[in-house]
This record gives structure tokens, C-alpha cells and sequence, in this order.
């Protein structure tokens, strides 16, 4: 009887073993991928912010073997303030999720709009306003896509030939890290969003807003963002947690709200 027992407790312990494998696969969180369905339809994209990020980011590891989908890359500048990070996450947020809207007033390309945060993972630490902000929001830092995560800036992955876009907020121009050089490497610039300077550069972005201080002071790029994700909502209603994310940008670029624009070039 002990030895039935026994007999029974083992099979029972590799049947459960051979059913973990199972419950893994079953419990693993799964995206749908842009190039599996067609990204026309805005309703396979995240809305929880969280999720949201982790998606791009996962979609962005996956361009490099489906080129066939366009990809539009937003960073923010070197700086990695929290109001470089608010505007690209932001803006991609709205982009994605309204993309009839901007490929009709913009004449944009159908695209997947993919944040990144032009900052190491190993620096991120440095930015404690922006880890606080991000914690509050529901943001967790694993979700977000670092500009190391990308490996080589000049690599043909990023180019126009890979399928690839570039967005630029809270700066006016491609910063040279990312101009690529030689046969298929060109990089075309569709997007700039920023409260900078305008240099003059990428004239031909389809999506150009920039106000210069010294025609139209804007004091920070997450107050310009937020004027296109309420104009592109037949409400004007801008998701809470990504309303809070601007907001709180806003308040730290433009030191609590003060009358002149804090950065300026």
C-alpha cells in the first residue's frame, strides 16, 4: 500500500512538471504585433500606458525582421529631461492611437510610433524627477526603451531603406549620433515637435511644430504635444495617466509655471 502511495506521488510530480511548461506559456503576457496585423485599426494598440510602452518597445526589437511595416523612431534630446521623455512617450501615444487623424492632416505614412529615450539604462538612476513621475503614472523603467537597447546608431536599421522614420522633440534637429553615412543610409526626419530655436533644419518634416522663443515662447515641448493630442480627440479629452505625465513636465521645464520659457537656444 505505502509503495502504491509512492507510486502515485511520483507520477503525480512528473505530470506536474510536464504541465509547468504549459502554465508558462499560458500566464506569458502576449502583444500583437504591428506587422502581424494591420496597424490601420487603432483599436490592437495598448491603452494602459504601462502595456502601452512595453508593446512599442517589444515592436521596435521587432522591426529588424519585419521591415515591411514603417516604423517612426520619437526621442527627445540627450538631456533626458522629463520633458524630452513625456513629449516622445506622449506623442507616440497619440500618434498611435489617433493615427487616421495625423495620416489625414499631416499626410503622414501609416507607421508605428516607437518612444525612445535618448538616455543609457545605467543613467536613467540619475533623473530621480523622472523616476518619481514615472512611478506615479504607473510607468515601470523595464518598459521603456533606451537609447542603448538600440546598439549602433549608424547601423542601416534606422535608415529610410529599412523602412525606418525619425521624430524629434524637444530639439529641432538630428543630432550627429544619428546621421548615417554612405550607400542606403540616408535618414529621413517626418516629425519635429519643440519649443527650441527653429535652425532651419528638415524643412520638409511633414509634421513640423516648432515655436521659437523669439516668435512664439513656449515654455516647454510636453505644452505642445498635449495642444496636438487634445486637437487630434473629437473631445479634446486626453487620457488621465498621460495627461498627468505631461503635466508634470510642463511644471518642471517651466519652473513651476513661470511666464518665460526656461530653455531656450
Amino acid at each position: 500500500m505505502l509503495r502504491q502511495h509512492k507510486l502515485v506521488q511520483l507520477v503525480c510530480c512528473v505530470l506536474g512538471l510536464l504541465a509547468w511548461p504549459l502554465f508558462v506559456l499560458y500566464r506569458r503576457p502576449t502583444f500583437v504585433y504591428p506587422h502581424i496585423l494591420n496597424m490601420t485599426s487603432e483599436d490592437y494598440i495598448p491603452s494602459e500606458l504601462n502595456e502601452y510602452l512595453s508593446w512599442t518597445k517589444a515592436y521596435a526589437f521587432t522591426h529588424v525582421n519585419h521591415k515591411e511595416q514603417h516604423m517612426t523612431i520619437l526621442m527627445g534630446n540627450e538631456a533626458g529631461d522629463l520633458d524630452s521623455a513625456a513629449s516622445a512617450i506622449a506623442l507616440s501615444y497619440v500618434m498611435n492611437h489617433r493615427q487616421s487623424y495625423f495620416t489625414t492632416k499631416y499626410s503622414l505614412p501609416p507607421s508605428v510610433y516607437v518612444p525612445l529615450i535618448q538616455t543609457p539604462r545605467s543613467q536613467l538612476r540619475y533623473r530621480q524627477e523622472n523616476l518619481l513621475v514615472y512611478r506615479s503614472v504607473g510607468i515601470s523603467v523595464d518598459s521603456l526603451l533606451c537609447v542603448d537597447d538600440l546598439g549602433d546608431l549608424t547601423s542601416t536599421a534606422f535608415s529610410a531603406a529599412s523602412n525606418v522614420s525619425l521624430g524629434l522633440v524637444d530639439h529641432p534637429s538630428l543630432r550627429p549620433a544619428w546621421k548615417g553615412s554612405g550607400i542606403g543610409n540616408a535618414r529621413h526626419v517626418e516629425v519635429i515637435v519643440d519649443h527650441h530655436e527653429d535652425d532651419g533644419a528638415h524643412e520638409d518634416a511633414k509634421l513640423r511644430f516648432i515655436s521659437s522663443p523669439s516668435r512664439e515662447p513656449v515654455g516647454s515641448a510636453s505644452s505642445l504635444v498635449a495642444k496636438l493630442a487634445m486637437e487630434s480627440r473629437p473631445n479634446g479629452i486626453i487620457p488621465s495617466k498621460l495627461a498627468d505625465l505631461l503635466l508634470s513636465a510642463v511644471i518642471l521645464d517651466t519652473r513651476n509655471v513661470r511666464g518665460s520659457p526656461y530653455a531656450r537656444e
